[in-house]
């Protein structure tokens, strides 16, 4: 699977069978929660990082979210924002929440020129019709 180690159990929730699977954190670097709207993927991900932080008061701990909503700060009734944030209670669980729209418009910027230049030194005929260069335009929101 990844480099961790995992052992499937049966547990019953509501009536409904399903397998849960123990983790074995001491290996574990990145666990990804995935699924459509309203499965449950933040309140999953922010009771794992919790128990992992318990299990292993040696390891820190990040938890992080893209969901524009900032559910996280929800999830912990706390306000964590744009900046790694050190929540109360565990001392090395820590959360951020990505603001993926100022993120994207930073990487666009930091990397405008390089794409650019990449663009023009391996196009055929960098020269449009109209005798400008092409250049690679970002729309903002």
């Amino acid at each position: 699977m990844s480099n961790a180690q995992m052992e499937e159990q049966e547990c019953t929730f509501d009536g409904f069978s399903t397998a849960v699977y123990t983790i074995d954190e001491k290996n574990l670097k990145l666990l990804l929660f995935g699924g459509k709207g309203g499965v449950g993927k933040t309140t999953c991900a922010a009771a794992t990082a919790v128990h992992i932080a318990r299990e292993y008061p040696g390891k820190k701990v990040l938890i992080f979210s893209t969901d524009p909503a900032h559910s996280l700060s929800d999830s912990f009734d706390y306000k964590i924002g744009d900046e790694i944030t050190q929540m109360t209670g565990l001392d090395n669980l820590y959360a951020l929440e990505i603001n993926i729209d100022d993120t994207f418009e930073e990487f666009k910027k930091r990397y405008r020129k390089k794409v650019n230049a990449g663009f023009d030194s391996r196009s055929y005929g960098a020269e449009q019709n109209n005798g400008t260069k092409r250049r690679i335009r970002y729309n903002s929101h």
